[in-house]
């Protein structure tokens, strides 16, 4: 199953992770803490990380898109 993952950052810093499972729209990933409305961006990435590896090790296949990057 594919996944897509992307980074939204507001301006007042604060990054969203959001995601769109096949055949659906984006939505903000609310679970785990640190993913949703954080700017913090050390702890952002370390737990957006541990989540990619997550969906990873249940069968996804994860695209990830971080806006900030192009």
């Amino acid at each position: 199953m594919n996944i897509e993952l992307k980074v939204s950052l507001n301006p007042e810093g604060n990054r969203t992770l959001m995601e769109r499972k096949e055949g659906h729209g984006w939505a903000d990933v609310l679970k785990p803490k640190g993913v949703w409305v954080n700017n913090d961006q050390a702890q952002f990435y370390r737990v957006t990380a541990n989540y990619i590896a997550a969906l990873s090790q249940d069968g996804y296949r994860v695209q990830f898109q971080d806006t900030q990057l192009g």
